[in-house]
């Protein structure tokens, strides 16, 4: 099998991000991608996520539900950990150990993959999918080299969305409804009271 691991923090879910997972299943012919919500990254230590862990990961079930080929883990979440690469990879790949497996980045990670906590471990694992990010450049660094027959780019419609714009979007009470599936949106507005 060809597994395609793709994390985040997902805070919150969007059109963006399925269709990454789309591309990423279709161009890379995998047999499913695996959400993987992230608890808190390693980069982001001191910053509280807006949408609780709970709410992030039944916002990604809704987003994903429907489409027999994306599926979610708690992986991440349930361990109350720093979310390191290199841990869940290992997880994954344990678990799938007869399988490919790839992990769906952006290309502002991949520019900073070297600072990743045991990167060299997670490159010999898995093979990275990266999909262009606006105002980054889709080049390996030298550290990845390499590794070059391992990364692949994806090619993809650069939809300028990210979770950062859409919660401040909610924080000034701008609607939000067309950057999300819209389960996320019926969740977010029927549970959350933030409108």
């Amino acid at each position: 099998m060809r597994i395609g691991l793709f994390g985040g923090a997902f805070d919150p879910i969007h059109i963006g991000h399925l269709i990454i997972g789309q591309f990423s299943f279709e161009k890379l012919n995998l047999d499913k991608v695996i959400f993987i919500p992230a608890n808190v990254s390693p980069f982001k230590k001191n910053k509280e996520s807006f949408f609780s862990p709970n709410d992030r990961f039944e916002m990604v079930k809704l987003a994903i539900e429907d489409n027999p080929n994306f599926k979610v883990s708690d992986f991440e979440l349930s361990s109350n950990q720093i979310s390191y690469s290199y841990i869940t990879v290992d997880y994954f790949s344990k678990i799938y150990y007869d399988s490919e497996i790839f992990f769906i980045i952006g290309g502002d990670n991949l520019l900073n993959f070297c600072k990743w906590k045991n990167y060299e471990y997670i490159i010999s694992k898995v093979s990275l999918i990266v999909y262009p990010r606006l105002g980054f450049e889709l080049v390996i660094p030298n550290c990845l080299e390499s590794y070059a027959n391992k990364i692949f780019f994806l090619e993809v419609p650069i939809i300028d969305i990210s979770s950062t714009m859409i919660r401040q979007r909610i924080k000034d009470g701008m609607d939000v409804k067309y950057f999300l599936p819209n389960k996320v949106y019926e969740y977010i507005k029927n549970n959350l009271n933030l409108y």
